[in-house]
């Protein structure tokens, strides 16, 4: 799915030297705790007008495995090579890539009390993409009227009820086995 650019985003204007990335990730836990992920990707010297978006989802998943799993989508996605910079609202994902992550590994997947690390799965997936790319992380208030932000919040509200409805037609939805573990 192409993204319309809107008229006026008041973004930093594109660069020719880094991808620009912003991701999304939502779930409603009260619905089969149905998620949904997004994100929008501008390539390097690009417009909006050429910008590339994606999402998906499933149930039995959290918040913040969609939020990952947004990052972790676009990283698939985009070209080895150029810089990305990804941008969430997510300061779980910001501060677990930028902060915590190396702290984790240190201490064999634990966390500062000594629990294990929660979607470890995740996290290391995107640990290895972030080593392929030269990546830079970036926060972003949501729901703040950032475009792009905005685009991707309405990707996954699009998304879930995309799921809601085929798991009312009792259509199959992929279920995240990862949230069990």
């Amino acid at each position: 799915m192409n993204v319309q650019a809107p008229a006026s985003t008041g973004l930093l204007p594109p660069t020719d030297k880094a991808i620009l990335v912003y991701t999304d990730g939502g779930c409603d836990p009260k619905k089969n705790a149905v998620g949904a992920w997004a994100f929008v990707a501008v390539p390097p010297g690009k417009t909006l007008e050429h910008a590339v978006s994606k999402s998906g989802g499933m149930c039995g998943t959290t918040n913040n495995r969609m939020e990952l799993l947004a990052v972790i989508s676009a990283l698939e996605e985009v070209e080895i090579g150029p810089r990305v910079i990804i941008t969430s609202d997510s300061e779980y994902v910001v501060k677990g890539a930028t902060v915590w992550v190396d702290g984790w590994v240190k201490k064999g997947w634990k966390t500062y009390a000594g629990a294990p690390v929660k979607n470890r799965d995740l996290w290391e997936r995107l640990m290895a993409l972030r080593d392929l790319h030269n990546v830079r992380f970036d926060w972003v208030k949501g729901h703040a009227g950032n475009p792009l932000n905005e685009m991707c919040d309405e990707l996954c509200t699009e998304t879930m009820l995309e799921l809601h409805v085929a798991l009312e037609q009792g259509g199959g939805v992929e279920l995240d086995h990862g949230a069990m573990a």
